[in-house]
């Protein structure tokens, strides 16, 4: 019997297997689990589900499974933009919105098209204002998907930045003062910094 995992390297083959027939086993399922159904050591390999919906797999519809009609059932049909959706949280959580725009360094009246869905904002625009209304992390993956660009991503050194602020419930500035050491574009610009500084 082998005392000492050193000199059986089975071990971590066997278990490597072992993990990738779970792995394949959760992913071909319709319907993914969500993190807290998963094992701790799965929890990793889960795909980003797009505005907080259940990720379908398109094994339903790959190799002549099912019809057209039952594959389009399992389809989301919350189409709410980011800036409807974000106005609908301010108001589900009491926020004032006032608070919400002085703390994103938004400038006012584009803060307010931006929750009425008059004018869509790019993605920087969108993370000052989840900034603002101190939204976390996923909460500000969803809105940033809702308003068309890409969610904060953990292999990009400026979104992991961003993330790590919006989790410890850090401002704007000092937001960008991280990103201005570590050498990454700031979210608000030089000029827009100055101006809002002066504003404040």
């Amino acid at each position: 019997r082998c005392r000492t995992r050193k000199v059986c390297p089975w071990w971590r083959i066997a278990r490597r297997r072992v993990r990738e027939r779970d792995i394949s086993f959760c992913m071909s399922r319709v319907f993914q689990p969500t993190a807290n159904e998963l094992p701790l050591h799965l929890r990793k390999y889960r795909p980003q589900a797009s505005c907080g919906t259940v990720l379908v797999d398109w094994d339903m519809i790959q190799g002549g499974r099912g019809s057209l009609a039952e594959a389009l059932m399992m389809a989301d049909d919350d189409r709410q933009t980011a800036g409807p959706w974000a106005a609908e949280l301010i108001a589900d959580r009491g926020l004032m919105r006032s608070k919400i725009i002085k703390r994103s360094r938004l400038n006012q009246t584009f803060a307010y098209q931006i929750l009425s869905g008059d004018r869509r904002a790019s993605r920087d625009k969108l993370i000052q204002l989840a900034f603002g209304m101190g939204l976390t992390i996923a909460e500000c993956s969803e809105l940033l998907e809702r308003g068309g660009v890409n969610a904060l991503s953990p292999h990009c050194r400026r979104d992991i930045a961003i993330a790590y602020c919006l989790d410890r419930g850090l401002d704007v500035a000092l937001c960008d003062d991280i990103l201005w050491d570590l050498g990454e574009q700031t979210l608000v610009p030089g000029e827009e910094r100055a101006t809002s500084e002066e504003r404040l």
